[in-house]
C-alpha cells in the first residue's frame, strides 16, 4: 500500500480536490499550498476524489445525483461514466 502511495504521490505533481463550495476543481500544489481553479465541476456536491494512476484518470462521486464521474483534469469538466 505505502509504494502504491509513493508512485501515486510521484505521478501528481499536484493534489486534486473538489471545492464543495465553489462547485470547482482546485489544484492545490503539495509542496508550498498555494491553490489554482482548474474549473467548474457541472456538478453541485462532489466530496469523493479518486486517482487511477494506470490510467491517469480522475474520478468523482456527486452525492446529489448518485453518478460516478470522470472529471477532465484540465479543464475541471465533470462526464458521468457511461
Amino acid at each position: 500500500m505505502r509504494s502504491a502511495a509513493i508512485r501515486l504521490r510521484a505521478a501528481l505533481r499536484h493534489l486534486a480536490l473538489a471545492s464543495v463550495v465553489a462547485f470547482g476543481l482546485l489544484s492545490i500544489i503539495a509542496t508550498d499550498g498555494d491553490e489554482d481553479e482548474v474549473g467548474t465541476l457541472g456538478f453541485r456536491f462532489v466530496p469523493g476524489l479518486a486517482f487511477d494512476p494506470n490510467t491517469n484518470t480522475l474520478y468523482g462521486s456527486d452525492i446529489l445525483t448518485l453518478l460516478l464521474i470522470i472529471i477532465d483534469q484540465a479543464t475541471g469538466l465533470g462526464t458521468p461514466v457511461p
